[in-house]
């Protein structure tokens, strides 16, 4: 018989009506509010009593959680952290392509954000950087960066000869979002481009353009993904060095920006 994981979700926001309905759609899962064995959430300190109590926690939004509380929650095994934005459908099948071989040795990645003002564009920029060391395995070993309001760009060069050039931008409407990610191998290319996912809903005043968020989708693949490795007896403790890698180089980002020059990078993520 299969083992099913009691999953409770904690989130301070909006996102956890919709958490809870992918959650409850898993195989792997049984939603509940007591006597759970995992919990999704977003605040450090329930992260950690629930850690400190055996219980394994998916912790969004990362980023934002203070050095303190992210070296418990990283010394637990207990504690992994979402990093959405990795299990979206198209980023995966990109990142397939590069580890199948088919691209060949990394060449140039291109990432375009374009968003509200409903994140800054900072915080934005860390998800960004994360798929950027994810895909090139390494922290960048030369970084320059540029900002104006609500605009920030990353330019990353990583030892072997590839790059990375990244785009924030949070001064879309609301409803009118955009992201895509290409990466030029040296034998292939493959891209995620929201575009592709346009569609035209003709109403009585008029043809409305309709994009379809793959959001959720990442966010039911991260969840399941969390509970099978739990399943399987997986520690977490690693994401957490990601997360530290990740910040790092948004800081150097942050210093090339301040001083017009490029900055030096760090070891390896």
């Amino acid at each position: 018989m299969s083992r099913r994981i009691r999953l409770a979700i904690d989130v301070s926001d909006q996102r956890a009506p919709a958490l809870t309905a992918m959650a409850a759609r898993s195989r792997s899962l049984q939603v509940c509010e007591q006597a759970f064995t995992a919990l999704v959430t977003d605040q450090a300190g329930v992260a950690i009593e629930a850690v400190a109590d055996n219980k394994h926690v998916l912790v969004l939004d990362p980023f934002a959680i203070p050095r303190m509380e992210r070296d418990q929650l990283e010394s637990s095994g207990r504690a992994l952290p979402a990093l959405t934005a990795r299990f979206q459908p198209s980023t995966q099948q990109v990142k397939q392509a590069l580890d199948g071989g088919k691209l060949g040795e990394q060449g140039l990645l291109r990432i375009h954000c374009w968003q509200s003002s409903l994140m800054a564009p900072s915080d934005s920029l860390q998800c960004q950087l994360d798929l950027a060391v994810w895909f090139f395995g390494q922290r960048p070993s030369e970084v320059y960066g540029c900002q104006r309001p609500g605009y920030v760009q990353a330019h990353l060069g990583f030892r072997g000869g590839g790059m990375a050039l990244i785009d924030v931008d949070t001064r879309m409407p609301d409803a009118n979002s955009y992201h895509s990610l290409s990466l030029i191998g040296s034998r292939g290319a493959a891209y995620a481009d929201d575009d592709r996912n346009m569609n035209l809903l003709f109403a009585d005043d008029g043809p409305l353009a309709l994009r379809a968020s793959q959001r959720n989708v990442g966010f039911a693949n991260m969840i399941d993904a969390f509970a099978k490795g739990i399943i399987a007896g997986q520690e977490f403790a690693t994401g957490w060095q990601q997360i530290e890698s990740v910040l790092e180089v948004a800081d150097q980002v942050h210093a090339a920006v301040a001083s017009g020059r490029v900055i030096a990078g760090g070891r390896d993520g």
